[in-house]
Order: C-alpha cells, then structure tokens, then sequence
C-alpha cells in the first residue's frame, strides 16, 4: 500500500563503508551521511515514524519535503520512501 508522507528530520551519521582501513585522506572525502526521518498516516489512522534504510550525501532531502511512502498494511512499521534506491 502506499501513500504521501513528510520527512520531519534527518539522521546525521557514519558511513560503515567509511570505517574501513582506508587511508584517512580517502575516507575524509564524504564520510557523514543522512537518513530520512518520514511520518505518515496509515489507513488505520495511525501515524507512524521510520527512518529511511538509505543513507546518502548530500542530505536526501529536506525537512518538511512530502515524500512518496510504500507500506505493508498489516504492518504499517515496514514502510520505505517509494524509491528505486528503497525496494
């Protein structure tokens, strides 16, 4: 099931790829990474926070964007950006 959802932050982190045992000059070329945090409303009426499985740099979005969400309705928490990147 899909449906329209709003990225109400965005998750600052580390590439894991960036943590390996290249050299620092290398690695200092784009080691942070953002995450999507979307909310949205189920058909249930329930409203539900995830944050996006895809990290990228630069930001993937920004906050107050109104993203396409994918949802599985009997599990409204399995939810992903509707994306190429998010299948």
């Amino acid at each position: 099931m899909g449906g329209g959802g709003a990225v109400v932050a965005l998750r600052e982190g580390v590439d894991v790829a960036s943590q390996s045992p290249v050299p620092p000059v290398v690695r200092a070329v784009s080691a942070r990474s953002y995450r999507a945090v979307v909310e949205f409303t189920a058909a249930n009426g329930a409203t539900i926070r995830f944050t996006s499985s895809v990290s990228s740099n630069p930001r993937p979005a920004q906050v107050g964007d109104h993203v396409d969400v994918r949802y599985n309705p009997d599990n409204p928490q399995d939810a992903a950006i509707n994306t190429y990147w998010q299948t």
